[in-house]
C-alpha cells in the first residue's frame, strides 16, 4: 500500500491518493487540489481510480470531485448524512466563506457507519464519526486512518458551521480514543501523526472521557 500526499488545493486541504501497488487500484481522499494536479499523481504512478471518498461535505475537500469523476469514471462516496452537502451551498460552507453558490452531481454512493469498499488487496472500512459535519467519516487502510477534518495534530475540527455539533464531536472522539491499534493518521489539514501520539499529546483527545 502507498500513500501519496497530492498538493494542498487553494484552501489547504490535504487530498490522498491512496493504491494497491500491485494491482495499481487506488482511491481519491478528498479532491481538492485543481484536477491538473491529480491527474498528474495518477498518471506519474499509473494507477486506476476504483472510488472518489469525501472525509465530509465541505467544499473545500471536494473541489474537483466532477471533473475527477468525469476523469477517470469512479463513482463518488459520501455518507449519507453528508450527501445534502453536494447539492446546497449552505451545508456545503461555500456560501459562508466564499459568499456565493457552489454545487456538486450528487453522490453515487451514499456510505453508513462500518460500511466497506475494497480496491485491489485492500479494503477500506468506514467509521461515522459527526462533529464537524453530520456525516464525517474516517476512513481505515490497512496500517492508515484518514481522518478528514475531525481529528488534527494537536487540534479538531471546528463546530459551529452548519451541520456541526459538539455533543456528537465528543461521542466520535471518544470513538478514536477507544481504538487500540496505533494507525499512521493522515489528516485533512496539516502534518501527518499517529493517532498514538495524538491521544498522548492532543489535549482534545487526551481529555476526553472514555465511554
Amino acid at each position: 500500500m502507498k500513500v501519496v500526499r497530492i498538493s494542498a488545493g487553494e484552501f489547504g486541504s490535504n487530498c490522498w491518493l491512496v493504491f494497491d501497488e500491485i494491482s495499481k487500484e487506488a482511491v481519491i481522499i478528498d479532491p481538492s487540489p485543481t484536477i491538473d494536479r491529480i491527474k498528474e499523481a495518477i498518471d506519474l504512478r499509473e494507477v486506476k481510480i476504483k472510488y472518489i471518498l469525501l472525509t465530509h461535505g465541505h467544499f473545500d475537500h471536494m473541489t474537483s470531485c466532477d471533473t475527477l469523476r468525469e476523469l477517470t469514471g469512479a463513482p463518488l462516496a459520501v455518507h449519507k448524512d453528508d450527501a445534502r452537502c453536494l447539492v446546497n451551498s449552505e451545508y456545503n460552507a461555500y456560501r459562508r466563506f466564499m459568499a456565493g453558490d457552489l454545487v456538486f452531481r450528487p453522490a453515487e454512493i451514499l456510505l453508513d457507519d462500518s460500511d466497506e469498499l475494497s480496491f485491489g488487496n485492500l479494503t477500506v472500512k468506514v467509521i461515522h464519526t459527526p462533529g464537524h459535519t453530520a456525516g464525517s467519516v474516517c476512513y481505515i487502510i490497512g496500517d492508515s486512518i484518514f481522518t478528514g477534518d475531525t481529528l488534527f495534530d494537536g487540534s479538531i475540527g471546528r463546530t459551529d458551521l452548519p451541520g456541526s455539533d459538539m455533543l456528537s464531536m465528543v461521542s466520535s472522539l471518544n470513538k478514536l480514543k477507544n481504538i487500540n491499534e496505533n494507525y499512521k493518521m493522515y489528516t485533512g489539514h496539516g502534518s501527518n501523526t499517529t493517532l498514538e501520539k495524538q491521544k498522548e499529546y492532543n489535549v482534545y483527545l487526551k481529555n476526553v472521557r472514555r465511554q
